[in-house]
């Protein structure tokens, strides 16, 4: 199967250096990463001391952030060995540019691109990165290196790994060739027992599994910025009650703007503020806002004080502030939901204390919202009209709003630990 595999790069790679001159040329956010990837511009540094190497690999956006904890915790320990961190697309290599490289104290040594898959790619960047360990957080599973590390005795661990009904489903139809690709893992670090029973059924030997819990719930305090809330805040009126729709995804703006014009009619002072899962969106959901009369305005137009009408829709079209605005709102809903696009992470309004509502789509994050629900911090909602009826039962009684903020907040705070176990366990194999 793998020489297979290797058959298909091989075709892949013909007809992408056919491609490359018009990537290169007019393709802005490949062409940040591409060469890296390919293993032509090294930027990674050799080894200059007699120190270890931990190398971090996390997918994109999603999964750097994922990894802040992990890294937090290793960072205390940096005197005894280094850290190299990859991520392979450039949203993913800028969130961690901001997060790990800091001015005055880095909390890591390098921050790259992962290597292609392609054998010159990896010979090229994963020598120059020598690594001891490599964790891999979550996804992002590439057969070659995974091999390459094999042959070299190098360990790999997947970390905080959970495995989706959909995914599952998937791999049980190369259940052979996946099972092959997760017996290359030393460690697969699990988030649940359901997790470790879906990876005992594609074949992966129990003895390498290990149920650490989910390294989300030790995330620290949100990065938060003053800066924007202030201008939300001037936006709407002093007292108005916010209502964040986080991470939406295409079919959820509709049903949004149908719920904002119910709610609005009942309570005059309703709000609401939306942030696209993809902010490349956000003039289309203005647009959608617009047909139904709706007046909306993007938060860079109010940070640029272009924007002169009053209006009770803002559209976040900036990353990586999504989390800190968790703290203005009065409810929060988790976008990915309604429609068939897994769900988001729902600890971020939790970690403050906000009543939670998600559709019916959560199963990429089913463990937590299965919690939430069982301890009254978060309610599943069908569709619009369950939507629209929870938040008026919400926004009509505050300590209702205020128990199931603290229930929300519960289980953040209870489940907290699966770093502390992850990094044993990382420092186990390295002083073996």
């Amino acid at each position: 199967m793998i020489i297979l595999y290797n058959i298909f790069l091989c075709f892949l790679f013909i007809i992408f250096i056919f491609f490359l001159p018009f990537i290169l040329l007019f393709s802005k956010k490949r062409r940040a990463n591409i060469l890296q990837r390919l293993g032509i511009i090294n930027i990674f540094l050799k080894k200059k001391s007699e120190k270890k190497r931990i190398w971090i690999h996390a997918l994109s956006f999603g999964e750097v952030k994922s990894a802040y904890p992990l890294i937090k915790a290793l960072e205390k320990n940096k005197k005894d060995f280094e850290l190299i961190f990859t991520a392979s697309t450039k949203t993913g290599f800028d969130k961690a540019c901001n997060l790990f490289l800091k001015k005055k104290n880095s909390m890591v040594n390098q921050v790259g691109y992962f290597p292609f898959d392609f054998l010159f790619s990896l010979r090229q960047i994963c020598s120059r990165i020598e690594p001891d360990i490599v964790l891999i957080i979550e996804t992002d599973l590439w057969p070659n290196f995974l091999l390459y590390m094999r042959k070299r005795k190098i360990p790999v661990f997947l970390v905080n790994a959970r495995l989706s009904h959909k995914s599952f489903k998937k791999y049980l139809w190369f259940k052979n060739f996946i099972g092959f690709i997760f017996s290359l893992f030393s460690i697969v670090m699990v988030q649940t027992n359901k997790d470790k029973i879906k990876f005992k059924k594609l074949g992966i030997n129990a003895n390498k599994i290990k149920v650490l819990g989910n390294i989300k719930f030790d995330q620290s305090t949100p990065e938060i910025s003053e800066n924007h809330i202030q201008l939300i805040k001037k936006q709407f009126k002093k007292k108005t009650k916010i209502f964040i729709a986080g991470s939406t995804h295409k079919g959820e703006e509709e049903i949004l703007v149908n719920c904002f014009l119910k709610l609005k009619n009942q309570f005059n002072d309703f709000s609401m503020i939306i942030a696209p899962r993809d902010i490349k969106r956000a003039n289309q959901i203005k647009k959608i806002f617009f047909k139904k009369k709706v007046n909306s305005v993007l938060i860079t137009d109010i940070e640029k004080k272009s924007q002169k009408k009053s209006c009770y829709v803002v559209i976040i079209d900036i990353m990586g502030i999504l989390a800190g605005l968790y703290k203005v709102c009065d409810i929060a809903f988790i976008g990915g939901s309604l429609v068939k696009s897994g769900g988001h992470n729902p600890l971020e309004p939790a970690f403050f204390s906000k009543p939670i509502f998600f559709g019916p789509y959560m199963t990429d994050f089913s463990l937590i919202s299965e919690m939430l629900i069982k301890n009254k911090g978060g309610f599943m909602v069908l569709d619009k009209y369950e939507l629209i009826k929870k938040t008026k039962d919400i926004l009509a009684d505050k300590v209702k709003a205020n128990h199931m903020g603290s229930k929300a907040e519960e289980i953040f705070l209870s489940n907290k630990g699966a770093v502390k176990k992850t990094v044993k366990q990382i420092y186990k194999w390295l002083s073996d």
